[in-house]
């Protein structure tokens, strides 16, 4: 199985006023060391779940890659980590049709890049802000059936059934605009986190999504499709996605059981004891609380994320990530006890009489 990620780069000024909001307000060059850092610490997880299986990163960024005196890119490759320079072309939004998450569509390149591997190869493609916490050869058995491996995202939502039933109705009527003849009218929310298959599939699909983003490019201007007041179809690439995966003759398999889309803030969070069954957590979240901590972990050698048997790899991630809900992040420990540190600073000294 070829494990895959990506991370695409902005590359000129119609790309660095794009709106990532798990990045909050972070520069490109900032949001461009977070997303390298979530690459290392995926593919570091997955390394040492899955050392049997290749790895491999495409980018279209060509520079070096440093934080805390580290190389990432050579830190990966020590990793036997494959990186593949590909440039982000075919599914690139034209500049003034996406407003967030513009860079997400570079993945459907990269799923056009596998389609081109040799016919027997098996490729699952996951965001680099996820984990993979145990091996699992279930998912290349499921490929091998000749299946897609999508995610289903309805658990995932933190509003109610009766809320996400409104999102699909809304998902079929902007589909019956790009086609009359759309033949689902609450078309299923496919997350845009994960997806595996063999190459020919993989080219299958390509080409189904490269005629949709055509003919939705063709009648955009005069008719920008929307979601809803605030979302368009290019705000991401999930709803050009779920228009060919609910209407493609290539059959499916649901991954709730193996991945779950998590959130964790401080005013809540959607863990729960079951997504210690999972394979992989997806934590949006984290990519600027729990990421940054583990990266620590990650680049030294020595340290304990290097040596914990596997059996017990998730309850390690567990204590960095908050997963667990009941599991009280390390973070919180770190910021608690600057924050001790500080006020001991400032505390009035007394001297001896």
């Amino acid at each position: 199985m070829n494990i895959v990620t990506s991370i695409c780069v902005d590359e000129d000024d119609n790309d660095v006023n794009i709106n990532y909001p798990s990045t909050l307000h972070a520069s490109a060059e900032d949001r461009r060391l977070i997303y390298w850092k979530c690459v290392l610490i995926f593919m570091a997880t997955s390394v040492r779940c899955n050392p049997s299986h290749t790895h491999t990163v495409y980018t279209n960024d060509r520079k070096e890659v440093f934080y805390k005196k580290t190389n990432i890119k050579d830190f990966l490759k020590k990793l036997g980590v494959d990186i593949k320079l590909l440039p982000f072309e075919t599914f690139k939004p034209p500049a003034g049709y996406s407003k967030n998450f513009k860079n997400a569509f570079y993945k459907l390149d990269v799923m056009k890049a596998l389609g081109t591997l040799p016919d027997d190869t098996y490729s699952i493609v996951v965001d680099s802000d996820c984990v993979w916490i145990k091996p699992n050869d279930e998912l290349i058995t499921i490929m091998k059936e000749g299946k897609v491996l999508l995610y289903d995202v309805y658990k995932s939502f933190k509003e109610k059934k009766d809320k996400f039933d409104d999102v699909r109705i809304k998902l079929g009527s902007l589909y019956k605009e790009i086609d009359e003849f759309y033949p689902t009218q609450k078309p299923i929310q496919f997350g845009g986190e994960i997806v595996g298959t063999n190459s020919q599939n993989f080219k299958i699909l390509t080409l189904q999504m490269e005629d949709a983003f055509n003919k939705i490019i063709s009648i955009y201007d005069d008719q920008p499709l929307r979601l809803d007041e605030n979302r368009k179809i290019f705000d991401g690439m999930e709803m050009l996605t779920s228009y060919v995966y609910n209407n493609m003759a290539l059959p499916y398999y649901n991954l709730k059981d193996y991945i779950a889309r998590i959130w964790n803030t401080l005013r809540g969070s959607t863990a729960t004891e079951a997504d210690m069954n999972l394979t992989i957590w997806h934590l949006p979240s984290e990519k600027t609380q729990g990421f940054p901590l583990l990266y620590n972990q990650v680049i030294n050698k020595k340290s304990t994320f290097w040596k914990v048997p596997v059996s017990e790899f998730k309850n390690y991630l567990g204590g960095y990530l908050g997963v667990p809900k009941h599991v009280v992040p390390k973070r919180y420990f770190m910021l608690f006890r600057k924050v001790v540190q500080s006020a001991k600073r400032h505390l009035p000294t007394s001297k001896a009489k």
